[in-house]
């Protein structure tokens, strides 16, 4: 199954299967439940209201790490900003 989602700054992130794809078709996470954890297998994100927001209170968790893969990119198109409380996940430092 595939479904669009939205970070809170509403970039669109493609789920594929449970795994996550920013638009270049990078994978950026995978999805446990509510939760996304990156592919170290570090705490990215949670998935609430519709829209992946990174909460600082849920850091600590960790699962399993993976190797990212890739996709083909996407051309879907940026939302609007939300006001859900949290920060934007998956900014590259």
């Amino acid at each position: 199954m595939e479904r669009l989602l939205y970070t809170k700054m509403g970039a669109p992130i493609r789920e594929v299967g449970g795994n996550l794809f920013d638009k270049a078709g990078v994978q950026v996470g995978r999805l446990d439940g509510e939760t996304v954890f990156a592919s170290d297998g570090r705490y990215a994100a949670t998935l609430t209201g519709g829209r992946l927001v990174y909460l600082s209170a849920q850091r600590g968790r960790i699962s399993y790490s993976f190797a990212p893969t890739r996709i083909r990119a996407s051309a879907a198109a940026s939302m609007i900003a939300s006001v859900i409380l949290g920060e934007e996940p998956f900014v590259r430092k």
